[in-house]
């Protein structure tokens, strides 16, 4: 019994060790899953700054119908791989999925670090004919 208190004990503390290195090694990616989690088109006006950078603020981007544009999440059902880049204060996130019926796309996300965080700077979507068009690092120069 002690045995198997130890095995479950050490089983929660290497899946919480994972989580937590997961998020250090991948903060991008990780503001990503939280806003997905998080912003819908109903409250995405009411939110928007704890995701985007001042600079789209300013835009006025969220003040227009075009609002949903920032939704971009809702296209990727299926989230195929991800690779991500820190330069200082910027960064830069590739996403490459599937919709819901299959038709891939890679999605990159620019990132400026800001008092509150990392925050969406720039979005840029690519819509692919075939999954082996997915983007790399690269794709963020």
């Amino acid at each position: 019994m002690k045995l198997m208190n130890l095995f479950l004990l050490m089983s929660v503390l290497f899946f919480c060790t994972g989580a937590v290195s997961d998020k250090e090694s991948n903060p991008l990616f990780a503001q990503y899953l939280k806003y997905t989690n998080t912003v819908t088109e109903s409250n995405i006006k009411n939110i928007s700054s704890l995701y985007f950078s001042e600079s789209i603020l300013e835009s006025g981007a969220f003040e227009t119908d075009e609002v949903k544009f920032f939704v971009f999440h809702d296209a990727i059902q299926k989230v195929f791989s991800h690779v991500e880049k820190i330069d200082k204060k910027y960064g830069c996130l590739i996403i490459n999925g599937y919709s819901g019926v299959q038709n891939p796309y890679s999605l990159r996300l620019t990132f400026k670090l800001e008092e509150s965080g990392w925050l969406i700077d720039n979005v840029h979507w690519y819509l692919l004919d075939e999954s082996s068009e997915f983007k790399g690092i690269s794709a963020c120069n």
